[in-house]
């Protein structure tokens, strides 16, 4: 509720049927919830226009936006009719899913100056084809610095 008070600039008011949220400076209620079977139903008491109603139009949306498996906003525009203003939905999953691939650096950074200062170990074994030299185990050894084996 603190978060909701804070980045919507308003108060919100409990009483034992009902809580109210208005805005801040003009006191104009912008949402009404009444409870029933212990739950607030929501409902508005006039469509948000402009200022932080337009602010909660637009958090209202997203949050149903999330509810339904991160709908389009066409959708969403179907089923609410106040939320017609809203040209589109900040959502950083959905921006992400529309990544087709990560960017790499095209630069390898090197975490080492010198040779050997970092080598890379690897045994493996037993097998059961041993080598020309009879041995089942073997090691190799692969420098940071100038990538030889």
């Amino acid at each position: 509720m603190s978060h909701l008070a804070k980045a919507l600039q308003c108060f919100i008011t409990f009483s034992v049927l009902s809580c109210i949220v208005q805005e801040l400076q003009t006191k104009k209620v912008i949402v009404k919830r009444y409870e029933q079977d212990i739950l607030y139903y929501l409902q508005y008491s006039n469509q948000p226009k402009v200022g932080s109603s337009a602010l909660v139009c637009n958090e209202f949306a997203i949050q149903w936006h999330f509810r339904l498996g991160h709908a389009s906003l066409k959708f969403i525009k179907s089923l609410f009719s106040f939320v017609k203003n809203i040209s589109k939905l900040e959502c950083e999953s959905c921006q992400f899913g529309k990544h087709h691939r990560t960017l790499f650096s095209s630069r390898v950074v090197n975490r080492c100056s010198s040779p050997f200062e970092i080598v890379h170990i690897d045994i493996w074994g037993s097998t059961r084809v041993k080598s020309v030299s009879d041995f089942s185990y073997f090691v190799s050894f692969i420098d940071e610095y100038s990538c030889i084996t």
